[in-house]
């Protein structure tokens, strides 16, 4: 409600005023990054940072992810063949279709996918 509350700790014992969604939310997102090669041991390559989103390549040589965070309802369109990949697994945010990564966010909001290389 107000900035000293970010100073507090978390209630462990009631759950009753847990936000459980975000709580689940972080959960996954915890969970890819201590299973991630990218995030543990990749580079980092910048496709677009426009206004109202970024988006970048978390690449390491077992692994290559893409990062896509809004900061509010936007339109995102890339190319991922022009980068040398196609998009294989979603594994956070919302539901894609297409080649390749056509991003439509209510609000603001991120998605993470694993890529594989073109074949040549």
């Amino acid at each position: 409600a107000w900035g000293e509350d970010s100073r507090r700790t978390i209630d462990w014992a009631d759950r009753s005023k847990w936000d459980l969604e975000f709580f689940s939310a972080v959960k996954k997102l915890v969970s890819i990054r201590r299973t991630s090669d990218a995030l543990a041991y990749g580079g980092l390559r910048w496709l677009k940072v426009e206004d109202d989103y970024i988006a970048f390549l978390r690449e390491s040589k077992k692994e290559t992810l893409l990062v896509v965070i809004t900061r509010k309802a936007t339109r995102v369109e890339l190319d991922l063949v022009k980068h040398g990949y196609v998009r294989d697994a979603l594994l956070y945010g919302p539901v894609i279709v297409g080649e390749g990564v056509h991003f439509n966010s209510a609000a603001a909001d991120v998605g993470i996918w694993k890529l594989k290389v073109l074949a040549s």
